[in-house]
């Protein structure tokens, strides 16, 4: 019967048909080529951003290592821009494209994921809204697992990112681990970013005591920027 239909819907004059949004209804014409372009640009430090992370004063996190951080995310912002800059050389062979390609992917989302990060904490925020708490209950059991699978994740040997992405093509939340900067991200919008290497933390503990940074660092991630990306993504 399910064939029949879609069979029908196929051979319908009367109506667009999309695999995976079923039934287009007054579906818009193709868009000519050359009716748009795009505006290159650079990337650039984020100042407000900056001043954000560096002129408050964050509970378990000093302002020595946000300081320090943030000189890294410059560093991001830099190298990318570099990289940008010698990809689009013609004089480079073959070989040399492929490695600028791969080292791009590490400093790019080295910027993308700072911003994110240093965006979703707060030195004082607000209880996160009975509306959030209730989404994340639904995926994770209740709230608490979910900061708890937050440390575990962040627990995973070497360096990286716990990440809460929203797939859009299952309708959850996803919380995974990132390595370094580019490997293992999950398919969809970022909802959460929580740094993980040393770099983060290593001027406040001790190398070995991640778990007693990332204990703190759920205390002071701001809910309120959290479901904001969230309903953004939805």
């Amino acid at each position: 019967m399910h064939i029949l239909v879609v069979l029908a819907l196929l051979s319908s004059s009367r109506c667009s048909f999309h695999p995976f949004s079923g039934p287009l209804k007054n579906a818009s014409p193709k868009r000519p080529v050359g009716t748009y372009k795009l505006s290159p640009q650079e990337y650039s430090v984020n100042e407000t951003l900056v001043d954000w992370v560096t002129k408050n004063n964050f509970p378990g996190i000093s302002n020595k290592m946000m300081v320090e951080h943030v000189d890294l995310y410059r560093g991001y912002v830099k190298n990318a821009n570099t990289l940008l800059a010698n990809m689009a050389k013609s004089s480079i062979d073959s070989v040399m494209k492929l490695e600028l390609g791969r080292r791009f992917g590490f400093e790019a989302n080295g910027v993308h994921l700072h911003e994110l990060f240093f965006s979703n904490l707060h030195p004082s925020p607000a209880s996160p809204s009975e509306n959030l708490v209730s989404v994340i209950s639904d995926e994770f059991g209740s709230f608490n697992k979910f900061l708890e699978r937050i440390q575990i994740i962040g627990g995973t040997r070497g360096t990286g990112w716990v990440t809460m992405t929203l797939d859009k093509s299952l309708n959850r939340l996803i919380l995974n681990w990132v390595d370094e900067h580019q490997d293992g991200q999950s398919i969809g919008d970022v909802i959460l970013a929580v740094d993980c290497w040393e770099h983060a933390y290593i001027k406040d503990y001790k190398s070995t005591a991640r778990g007693d940074y990332l204990q703190n660092l759920v205390k002071i991630i701001d809910w309120e920027v959290v479901e904001r990306r969230l309903k953004a993504a939805m």
